[in-house]
C-alpha cells in the first residue's frame, strides 16, 4: 500500500472512518488502473484509467459509506487531479457495488470473466465480472 505514497502525490488508499463511532470501517482506494495486475492480464483497462474500488466491513454495508466515499474521491479526481477517466470491476453477481456504481455516475462499459488462477474458489459462471466507467467530460457536464 505504500508503493501508491511514493510513486504518485495523489493516489492512494483512504481508511474510512465512521464519523458516529470514530470505527475503521475498511477503506477506499484509487490509483492508475495499470498497477492492477489482474486487469493488465485480461486487458479490461486503459492507460490513462483510474481504478475505484473500496472494501467495507459488511456490517457497514447497505448505509450510503460506499457511495458517499466513492462520490468523494470521483469529484476529487475531476475536479482537483485532472483523472481523465475512472473506472471500477466488480463480480456480475454483486449487485450492491453495481448500484453503488451506477448511483456515482460510473455507466457500464463491458462484460469479462476472471480467470480461474485469479478467482480460483469461485466456478466459471461466478468468476462473471462487470466494468464501469466515467470521463471527465461526461461527470463535469452532469455535475
Amino acid at each position: 500500500m505504500m508503493k501508491y505514497y511514493e510513486k504518485y502525490d495523489r493516489y492512494g488508499i483512504w481508511a474510512a472512518i465512521e464519523k458516529s463511532s470514530n470505527d475503521f470501517i475498511g477503506w477506499f482506494h484509487s490509483y492508475p488502473a495499470t498497477e492492477n495486475k489482474f486487469a493488465v492480464e485480461l486487458g479490461i483497462i486503459a492507460d490513462d484509467e483510474i481504478a475505484l474500488g473500496y472494501r467495507l466491513y459488511p456490517d457497514k454495508w447497505g448505509k450510503g459509506y460506499a457511495t458517499e466515499g466513492s462520490q468523494k474521491l470521483v469529484s476529487k479526481g475531476f475536479k482537483e487531479w485532472g483523472i481523465q477517466k475512472v473506472a471500477s470491476w466488480t463480480l456480475a453477481d454483486n449487485q450492491r457495488s453495481i448500484r453503488v456504481l451506477e448511483k456515482v455516475g460510473l455507466k457500464f462499459e463491458k462484460e469479462f470473466f476472471f480467470t480461474e488462477n485469479q478467482l480460483p474458489n469461485l466456478t466459471q459462471s461466478e468468476r462473471k465480472a462487470v466494468k464501469y466507467a466515467l470521463k471527465q467530460k461526461d461527470y463535469l457536464s452532469s455535475n
